[in-house]
């Protein structure tokens, strides 16, 4: 549920929000939660609110595999440094390489919804995995059309830095 407009305090929500917990982003990027006992939210006075119910969305790519000079990446092992995340009308997100540590996606604006490409450099190791993990957890939009990432595979430095486009 979206609503902008003048100031206001209130925010009428549909009833299969009611009793639920749900999350409060307000114009200014701040978020609150809260769990509605009516279909009347009260909120901060503000010009524009987002409520929702936090959704958990992953969408994990299948294990890299690249053709080098001397066969495929197959069974090596591989670490992803970089991914340039393209993005349409999205406000938040996270992402992984492996079994790394998230990272957040750097938008410029958190309280906008950004068009466009977000680089993030991870702190990866080498592994046989090679799977990138993008998640979003708020009820915000996230929509992820693409994805260009740099490889380091194998030990030989002749085989780090390839680059490739996951664009759908």
């Amino acid at each position: 549920q979206r609503t902008t407009g003048g100031p206001f305090t209130t925010v009428t929500l549909p009833s299969c929000l009611v009793g639920v917990p749900v999350k409060v982003k307000y114009a200014d990027g701040t978020v609150g939660t809260a769990t509605p006992a009516s279909t009347t939210l009260t909120v901060t006075s503000t010009t524009s609110v987002t409520v929702g119910i936090a959704i958990d969305s992953t969408a994990q790519t299948m294990r890299l595999d690249y053709a080098l000079r001397d066969g495929t990446a197959q069974g090596r092992p591989i670490k992803v440094t970089r991914a340039t995340l393209r993005f349409k009308s999205s406000q938040g997100g996270r992402v992984r390489m492996g079994g790394s540590d998230w990272e957040s996606v750097p938008f410029a604006d958190a309280t906008l919804a950004y068009t466009g490409e977000a680089s993030v450099t991870v702190r990866s190791s080498f592994n046989n995995d090679g799977t990138v993990t993008v998640n979003h957890s708020d009820p915000w939009p996230m929509v992820l059309t693409g994805m260009v990432l740099r490889v380091d595979v194998g030990d030989d430095a002749g085989h780090h830095y390839a680059a490739t486009d996951s664009t759908p």
